[in-house]
């Protein structure tokens, strides 16, 4: 039960940079590529599965909202860079990879630095 109440409360890891670093690897890599991932191998295009990732964490998102508008933008942005790295990723595309890989990177090294 432990685990269901951990999944459903947003948390945004003030003063603890590495716990939310790992938070939003996550976001991106299993809900942002992971979701991608699922809706690419439907007859869905890429660009409908990018979306098909942004609307389930979307969905989430509302259900789980406690109040916190930054926390919930954060998590969401790294669930479509995610997506847009896997989109990128299913097509081979080196330099948006790249790209992608650079945004999310950045990302994170902003909101650890805000954290420590």
């Amino acid at each position: 039960m432990a685990g269901v109440a951990m999944l459903t409360t947003p948390d945004a890891f003030l003063g603890q940079p590495l716990l939310w670093a790992g938070n939003q690897a996550a976001h991106a890599l299993l809900i942002g590529v992971g979701v991608f991932a699922l809706a690419a191998v439907t007859p869905l295009s890429r660009a409908q599965a990018f979306w098909t990732a942004l609307a389930v964490y979307g969905v989430w998102e509302v259900y789980t909202f406690a109040g916190d508008f930054l926390d919930a933008a954060t998590d969401w942005s790294f669930v479509a860079m995610g997506a847009a790295f896997g989109w990128a990723a299913w097509e081979g595309n080196r330099g948006k990879i790249g790209l992608a890989f650079a945004g999310i990177a950045l990302a994170a090294a902003a909101g650890v630095a805000v954290r420590l």
